[in-house]
């Protein structure tokens, strides 16, 4: 009990966390930027490898040097961040404006050089706007001026990072240098595509990229992922995931590949296993042809399948995310009484059953499941924070395969499943 009491404390910690950064991300979106900054200051000085914490820093940052300096430390925790390094090539290379000059449409016009103006931070993504039309404009001859960040002092940053961190793969920075001026003959300017942002598909969130792989106000997974990242994702808000798999079911019809599809993914985020791979069915009949079917979908539901009744929460989220981070499908019921009535549908690779629980205790539980005869051969370990030999044999009388006595290691529960979850039938 003793590991289970310290798995919780660290998880309660994070939560705590991550609560902060969520209302710091608040505060920035009401406009109040510097309690935001405080906040996140404060998060990062508690835990310094908060990845989400130094994104969000990284953004609010008051010069470009302090959001360079809070992308090194997110490329420290973590190398191959897809946001930090889309940011610093963002922040490293002249933007579309600077690199062309604009010009009224006249007979012939010589248009100076322009040098880009100085990098600045990125922007927070939750509020950035709709690109628009870039109107015509006259460039006029000014003073050209030295911008604050250099590209050598990029430069150097970065080699820096790398010769510390060899795995982080540094984005080249280009030497910005003055086109050569350019002659315009009279001609009609077309106007500039406006291309719709990028954005999150649950929350609605702006990205900084057409592809994020984490979603930095929710922290939802989007992407195709192995199923045992969702399990690894510390980033998540789950209230927020929440309202949004709320908000997805009022939306699907039962009729969309893309809305059932997106539903199964919400779920998978938040390991509800149950309900995700219900509706990873519905999903596959909709559209088997669709390449995530065979990429996402199938993979998902071909899991070993793993019971647990538990009427403990802490038990309950232990054990299952100890058993998604290694490839099983862990389907969690908070007593007995539901197990009975899901495990006909769910058909497990074998049930991680407690003893002690209202209602209907473990012992009678596992009695129905032996004399069901399409249950009657799914192995069942029994759970308990007991060790007299009359509750193991008063298990083994019931139907039960083994006896876990709590509290237990997550290296002993991963060898006691593999023995009986080998395939998912």
């Amino acid at each position: 009990m003793t590991t289970i009491l310290k798995d919780e404390q660290k998880q309660q910690e994070a939560t705590n966390q991550s609560e902060i950064v969520q209302m710091a991300i608040r505060c920035s979106k009401q406009g109040q930027k510097a309690v935001a900054r405080s906040l996140l200051a404060g998060v990062c000085s508690r835990d310094p490898n908060h990845e989400m914490a130094w994104m969000w820093r990284a953004s609010l940052a008051e010069s470009a040097t302090e959001g360079l300096e809070c992308l090194e430390q997110v490329l420290r925790i973590n190398p191959q961040s897809v946001t930090a390094l889309a940011w610093l090539e963002k922040a490293t290379r002249p933007t579309q404006a600077s690199a062309r000059p604009v010009v009224q449409p006249v007979a012939a016009v010589i248009v100076p050089a322009v040098v880009p103006p100085a990098v600045a931070a990125p922007p927070p993504i939750e509020i950035a706007q709709q690109p628009a039309v870039e109107e015509p404009v006259v460039a006029s001859p000014r003073p050209v001026t030295t911008p604050s960040v250099t590209p050598d002092r990029l430069r150097a940053m970065m080699n820096r990072l790398s010769d510390t961190h060899p795995s982080i793969k540094v984005p080249e920075i280009a030497t910005v240098t003055a086109p050569a001026p350019v002659v315009v003959v009279h001609q009609n300017p077309v106007p500039a595509k406006v291309k719709e942002d990028p954005s999150c598909p649950f929350c609605g969130t702006r990205w900084l990229t057409e592809t994020e792989a984490q979603c930095s106000s929710c922290g939802g997974m989007p992407i195709e992922k192995n199923p045992g990242d969702f399990a690894r994702n510390t980033w998540l808000d789950k209230n927020a995931m929440e309202a949004n798999i709320e908000r997805l079911r009022k939306l699907a019809d039962g009729t969309k590949f893309e809305q059932e599809y997106l539903l199964a993914v919400a779920y998978m985020n938040v390991l509800n296993t149950g309900e995700g791979l219900k509706q990873a069915k519905r999903a596959i009949d909709l559209c088997p042809e669709d390449p995530r079917v065979a990429s996402v979908l199938r993979p998902y539901l071909a899991r070993p399948r793993v019971m647990v009744v538990d009427d403990s929460a802490t038990i309950r989220e232990v054990v299952t995310r100890t058993l998604e981070k290694n490839g099983y499908a862990a389907v969690a019921y908070p007593n007995g009484l539901y197990a009975l009535g899901e495990i006909g549908d769910l058909k497990p690779a074998m049930v991680l059953l407690d003893i002690t629980m209202p209602v209907i205790d473990g012992y009678k539980v596992c009695e129905s499941f032996k004399k069901n005869p399409e249950t009657k051969d799914i192995p069942v370990v029994m759970l308990s924070g007991k060790d007299g030999i009359f509750d193991k044999v008063k298990g083994r009388m019931a139907g039960a395969s083994e006896y876990i006595t709590k509290p237990f290691k997550a290296e002993g529960l991963l060898k006691t499943v593999s023995k009986y979850a080998t395939k998912q039938a």
